[in-house]
């Protein structure tokens, strides 16, 4: 019922959506992209539920209803000492992924971007700190970022939305360019830590959740930063195509443009 709300009485993120299924799937038939929206506002308004799941329910709660596949990929790189980046993505299911994670791994920082609304941004804060060896860093903060990953802490790090021009390159994306942030790559260079990728997905029906865990990418990053951000959207396009209808595509992930090309959102403006 909720995702039916969000639907009808959030036009302007349903346009957003709308288009970027249109810019992502121009194979789809209309009627296959509108099925996918349909089925990502539902998935959206499970984010809700999932979000109080995540922030109040006990974590053993949690970790009953999500099976877990790569834990030790982390723990064994862990055991060397050394730090590294959680590449992370905004799936719908992020706050249940940072629930299972930071209770299964230990010193794994979480960020977050600060929200205008106190209560919200309060509420966010505390729940991605719970786990007793976590900590809560700003998204923008590289240098805190550095250095956690230096004194061999895990940071969870999500770099697929459109942060604007600055520290950003453009790189294709589902065929499309994309402003794409460095400072992944940046971090990687300067704390000298790999990046392990992690994904978790909503099973059908209510059979609850998976996660998992990726090796970590090899000869990553490069001395191109263009190159470094193809890299890094081949991966999120991969991710997106396993479980289309949970990503957020309500984000306006084309929104910066290369010089002289035009507005892509032009009839979604908010």
């Amino acid at each position: 019922m909720l995702s039916v709300v969000f639907y009808y009485v959030a036009p302007s993120r349903r346009r957003v959506a709308e288009r970027n299924l249109e810019l992502c799937f121009p194979e789809l038939s209309e009627f296959e992209r509108e099925q996918l929206l349909k089925a990502n506002f539902y998935s959206t308004a499970m984010a809700v539920f999932e979000s109080g799941m995540a922030w109040f329910w006990p974590r053993a709660r949690i970790q009953g209803l999500v099976q877990v596949e790569g834990l030790e990929i982390l723990r064994e790189h862990q055991a060397t000492g050394q730090g590294a980046i959680i590449l992370s993505l905004h799936f719908t299911t992020l706050e249940i992924w940072g629930a299972t994670f930071s209770s299964n791994v230990d010193k794994l920082d979480m960020t977050y971007r600060p929200h205008r609304n106190k209560v919200y941004d309060y509420l966010q804060h505390r729940a991605r700190g719970r786990a007793d060896s976590s900590d809560v860093v700003a998204a923008g903060d590289v240098r805190s970022m550095v250095k956690k990953l230096k004194q061999g802490r895990f940071v969870a790090y999500f770099p697929d939305q459109d942060y604007g021009k600055n520290h950003s390159v453009f790189a294709p994306f589902f065929g499309v360019q994309a402003a794409t942030v460095t400072a992944m790559a940046r971090m990687a260079k300067m704390a000298k830590v790999p990046v392990i990728p992690v994904m978790c997905a909503r099973k059908p029906g209510i059979e609850g959740y998976k996660a998992w865990v990726m090796p970590a990418w090899e000869n990553y990053p490069s001395a191109d930063d263009v190159e470094n951000a193809t890299y890094l959207n081949a991966h999120v396009e991969k991710c997106v195509r396993m479980q289309p209808d949970q990503y957020l595509w309500v984000h306006r992930r084309f929104k910066t443009r290369p010089e002289g090309e035009g507005d892509l959102y032009r009839k979604t403006d908010r």
